[in-house]
């Protein structure tokens, strides 16, 4: 079992990075958080702007500092996963979007060293709304067009998805938890939805599997990094 607080590891929330350098079409350096830019003057000017940069680096650690701070709140484990995962961050993230359009932030919780173990969960942050039939439907079009199988072998699985799903507004909380025995349990914002026993790990498939439609986003989620 990892020790997820011990190290700043991928998907976790390390410590500040210098800000990011790039060139002026004028004569000084400038950093993206605005330092003064270092050029050559008299030593009351170059005093001037040593104090400034100094004021500013202090400025963008803080800044720094508060923003991932907010990250790893934001990336606290879900309270349905109380007593069922011990680790205190994701093992991977990833955000996904449409064009310019943002969907929903994905996040694989698991105590496994090689995710997604046997017991695991995908946490879904939605960035906006959806009904429960879109998301009914979507999910059972993925799982037909990863199988090769006929949609009506998949009629169980949409009633018992039908149950489970509930309609999602921006900021909701969709969590899928793959326990022991292979059945998903859904929670929304922690609440027990239903579960799901017919071709449950096709359906983790959606994002995890080798036939997902983003095999990009589902490195993140994998090999424990993390988007947005």
């Amino acid at each position: 079992r990892r020790n997820a607080s011990a190290v700043n590891r991928p998907g976790t929330c390390p410590g500040p990075r210098a800000s990011p350098v790039w060139r002026s079409p004028h004569d000084g350096t400038h950093s993206l958080a605005g330092a003064l830019p270092l050029a050559k003057g008299d030593p009351l000017q170059e005093q001037a702007r040593t104090a400034g940069q100094k004021r500013n680096l202090m400025l963008r650690v803080a800044v720094l500092m508060l923003v991932q701070a907010a990250g790893c709140a934001l990336a606290a484990t879900p309270p349905e996963l109380s007593g069922r995962i011990a680790a205190v961050h994701p093992a991977g993230c990833a955000e996904y979007r449409f064009l310019f359009i943002e969907l929903y932030r994905a996040e694989l919780w698991t105590d496994s060293a090689t995710p997604p173990g046997q017991t695991y969960a995908l946490s879904v942050i939605y960035r906006r709304g959806f009904g429960r039939e879109t998301l009914v439907s979507s999910s059972i079009s993925e799982m037909v067009r990863m199988s090769g199988r006929p949609k009506e072998s998949f009629d169980v699985a949409r009633v018992e998805l039908g149950k489970a799903m509930r309609p999602v507004r921006k900021g909701d909380r969709l969590t899928a938890w793959r326990g022991a025995s292979g059945a998903i349990e859904f929670f929304l914002n922690g609440d027990a939805t239903g579960q799901l026993t017919h071709d449950p790990d096709l359906f983790m498939n959606i994002w995890l599997g080798p036939e997902t439609r983003d095999p990009t986003r589902a490195a993140k989620l994998l090999e424990g990094r993390c988007d947005g």
